[in-house]
C-alpha cells in the first residue's frame, strides 16, 4: 500500500532553465505534474519563451530525454501551425498519444 505522502507526489518532473544559456553551476528548475501532457505543454511554453527544457522524468525513468523532448516540441509546433488557436496542452495530449508515452 502506498504511503499518503506518495499519493500526493507528482508523477512527472520537467527539468528546465529559464534561459537558453543557463548558469550550469546552479541546478535546473523543476515543474511537477500528475499529467504528462501538462509537463510537455509547460516544456513547450518554456522553449517558446527562450528557456531550455532538459527532459521529463517519470516516477522511475526518463519519459522524454533531451532529444525526444526536442522532437516532441517540434511536433507540437507543427500541430500549432496546422491548428492555430489550440492550447499547447491539447496539442501536447495528441503528441503524447502519438508517441505512445503515457505511463
Amino acid at each position: 500500500m502506498k504511503d499518503i505522502a506518495d499519493a500526493n507526489t507528482e508523477k512527472y518532473t520537467l527539468d528546465y532553465y529559464k534561459s537558453i544559456n543557463p548558469n550550469t553551476d546552479e541546478p535546473p528548475f523543476k515543474y511537477r505534474s500528475n499529467y504528462l501532457a501538462d509537463a510537455l505543454g509547460e516544456a513547450y511554453r518554456i522553449h517558446a519563451g527562450g528557456g531550455l527544457a532538459l527532459g521529463i522524468k517519470g516516477e522511475e525513468q526518463d519519459v522524454f530525454n533531451r532529444e525526444e523532448l526536442l522532437s516532441a516540441l517540434g511536433h507540437i509546433a507543427a500541430l500549432e501551425r496546422e491548428r492555430p488557436g489550440n492550447a499547447p496542452r491539447e496539442l501536447a495530449e495528441q503528441v503524447v498519444r502519438e508517441m505512445n508515452k503515457e505511463q
